[in-house]
């Protein structure tokens, strides 16, 4: 009762929130012989369990839940992400066509519906991706050739299964999670008057 230590480890600096559980992650020790590991716990002793774990010196980043899963991305320079549905056996790797850049970061995922959506920031631009059952991915932004600056928590609103947002020119833009279903916004319609 009261307020119970979970680890006696260092934990890294960000922490997620998972269907009210807490997820925290170690970076990894070549000198120490730690592995990188993410865990998620309910705040109990028997409710802490380690999801993921492997033998890498490389920081776990950037948790961000969606409905009945969340991602997070490991390293700063040969980026990985990941998907997870809290469990061990349900935790994998994404594939995800990176560009050759320097930078990469998971910044916002949203469940539209049946459709998971991530937003990777590469350098000075945004990717919108579609997240597939089987882990692969597809690109909506490069499918349509939509131009995106750097997310911002501003520039992407999800109302009910439906995401909003701008391209470059300012043009605004609706999607379901699908290549399909992401189309801009007709504003020529007419209010009429009174």
């Amino acid at each position: 009762e009261g307020t119970v230590q979970i680890t006696d480890r260092k934990v890294n600096d960000e922490l997620g929130v998972f269907q009210d559980r807490v997820l925290f992650s170690f970076s990894g020790s070549t000198i120490r012989e730690e592995p990188s590991e993410v865990w998620i716990s309910d705040g109990t002793e028997s409710g802490t369990t380690r999801i993921f774990s492997e033998q890498d010196r490389i920081q776990v980043e950037s948790f961000h839940a969606a409905a009945d899963r969340f991602y997070f991305q490991m390293g700063t320079s040969a980026e990985r992400f990941f998907v997870s549905d809290g469990t061990a056996a349900g935790t994998r790797e994404l594939a995800i066509e990176l560009l050759d850049t320097k930078s990469y970061s998971l910044k916002a995922a949203f469940a539209l519906g049946q459709q998971q959506l991530l937003v990777i920031n590469e350098n000075s631009a945004s990717r919108l991706l579609q997240v597939h059952p089987d882990g692969t991915t597809s690109s909506i932004t490069a499918a349509l050739s939509i131009e995106l600056d750097t997310f911002s928590r501003f520039d992407h609103q999800q109302v009910g299964e439906r995401l909003y947002f701008f391209d470059e020119e300012d043009t605004l833009w609706q999607s379901d999670g699908t290549i399909a279903g992401t189309q801009p916004l007709d504003l020529s319609i007419s209010l009429g008057e009174g």
